[in-house]
């Protein structure tokens, strides 16, 4: 029988860096902040790219803080609901 005389590789510790750099936990949570805010931008500019969750958080956002102009909070529910709508072909 041969022997393996292969060294097991060590894993580092710590969290595996991101971009090729280490970074604090807040500067991890301000980089999720931001690309959660660029998702959600697309998200209100073109429904139809959005995913189903961001479509479901911008709805929840409608009602837990309801734009100040009745009209527009209107036409932006109605714009997320006819999208989530249109995808599960759920009759309005």
């Amino acid at each position: 029988m041969a022997m393996d005389n292969t060294i097991p590789v060590k894993k580092k510790a710590g969290r595996p860096t991101k971009h090729g750099r280490a970074m604090t936990p807040a500067q991890r949570m301000k980089e999720y902040r931001r690309n959660l805010r660029i998702i959600q931008t697309q998200g209100m500019d073109d429904p139809t790219s959005a995913s189903d969750l961001v479509l479901a958080d911008l709805l929840g956002q409608q009602f837990r803080r309801p734009h100040p102009d009745a009209g527009v909070h209107e036409y932006l529910v109605k714009k997320y609901l006819q999208e989530l709508c249109n995808r599960y072909k759920i009759i309005e």
